[in-house]
């Protein structure tokens, strides 16, 4: 599996357009860990 590391400083500017690009991430199997 592939892993990224999503580091934020709490809101998105486009929930959205945020949300489309976590789903393309998780269809190519990555984990994911939020910071």
């Amino acid at each position: 599996p592939q892993i990224a590391v999503i580091i934020t400083d709490g809101v998105s500017t486009d929930p959205s357009q945020t949300k489309k690009e976590l789903k393309k991430l998780h269809a190519q199997n990555y984990i994911l860990y939020a910071i």
